[in-house]
């Protein structure tokens, strides 16, 4: 675990809908389809995951995940 500052600022926000496992094909959406078609540029920062509610008590398939690209 490694703490750091969310640089404010523009950003791309999705909300991802499932299990975290289907998290690779999110970030595969957001960076080569929606990312050059936006017209948007990426900032030189990660991108943020946020988990909006609790694994041990929601079922995998109603999991939500904030995923925040920093934008320029």
């Amino acid at each position: 675990l490694e703490y750091f500052d969310l640089v404010g600022g523009k950003h791309a926000v999705m909300q991802h809908k499932g299990p975290y496992a289907t998290l690779g094909a999110a970030f595969e959406w957001l960076y080569g389809r929606w990312l050059p078609q936006s017209g948007q540029e990426p900032r030189d920062a990660p991108p943020v995951e946020l988990y909006v509610n609790d694994p041990r008590e929601t079922p995998p398939d109603q999991l939500r995940t904030d995923i925040r690209l920093p934008l320029k």
